[in-house]
């Protein structure tokens, strides 16, 4: 894959993490061993590098909240 089509494949994988509890996210994850998911805390600060195989999950009260592919 390229770095377009691993980003493209990422943001399919932020989607389907949002609204679901940190393990069921986790479950999900499990399925992309190419990608790193991270689970960060709402409000945390983070790099602003952008890596095409990196997703972040940011997390509140036990839920992903939002997501982001880069």
């Amino acid at each position: 894959m390229d770095f377009d089509e691993f980003l493209a494949t990422g943001r399919e994988i932020a989607t389907q993490l949002v609204g679901l509890t940190v393990e069921q996210a986790r479950a999900v994850a499990a399925n992309y061993p190419d990608y790193q998911i991270d689970f960060v805390a709402e409000g945390s600060a983070i790099t602003a590098d952008l890596r095409a195989n990196r997703v972040r999950a940011f997390v509140l009260d036990g839920s992903v909240i939002r997501a982001s592919a880069g």
